[in-house]
């Protein structure tokens, strides 16, 4: 390979590496947008009326929730691969800081079973992913802020990195066939 075929050869690299780079922003917006809706979904419902309209926003509401779930779980399987058939539960984590409000660490261990709203009506056919209900479950307990740095992890590097934080009981039984949730909001803000 002669060097001016090197040097052309880098650029189409950098050229690569750098629209990888605007096209991976470009997500993270839509990801963005799609959390802020979630966020003003509950707004939006006390103020309408029609049940056409409750069930258009329930959709919409169970979209984006979805796509959230789409995007995070992309980024679990390039770090873990794929999500093992026999694993029962799903292992989330988020952390974030609000200047002024603090430091919030959200951990969720869930086997997000599906309940009424995960059916079409008069059927029993599941319309959502474990991995859709798990994201529902935890924008309900930790809220919308806590979407904008959510990362699942397999079960091992889950205990692994929050064992500190994680109660022994709960460690006792991670590898037990058992059913269990376990929920933690670590915050903290200095005056």
């Amino acid at each position: 390979m002669t060097n001016q075929e090197t040097i052309e050869e880098n650029r189409i690299t950098a050229a690569q590496r750098y629209f990888k780079k605007v096209e991976e922003s470009l997500q993270r917006r839509r990801i963005q947008t799609e959390i802020e809706e979630i966020g003003e979904y509950s707004n939006l419902l006390a103020k309408t009326n029609g049940v056409k309209s409750i069930a258009k926003l329930k959709e919409k509401h169970r979209e984006n929730l979805s796509s959230v779930g789409k995007v995070y779980i992309e980024e679990y399987e390039k770090e873990y691969g794929k999500i093992p058939e026999y694993e029962r539960w799903v292992f989330m984590e988020s952390s974030y800081f609000i200047p002024g409000e603090g430091h919030s660490t959200c951990l969720l261990v869930t086997q997000a079973l599906p309940c009424d709203e995960d059916s079409l009506e008069g059927t029993n056919e599941v319309i959502t992913t474990q991995i859709d209900r798990a994201v529902r479950e935890f924008f309900k307990e930790f809220g919308t802020m806590s979407l904008y740095n959510l990362g699942f992890h397999d079960r091992e590097g889950f205990f692994e990195k929050y064992s500190i934080m994680i109660p022994h009981a709960v460690i006792k039984f991670k590898d037990k066939p058992c059913d269990f949730t376990f929920k933690l909001k670590f915050h903290y803000n200095f005056p």
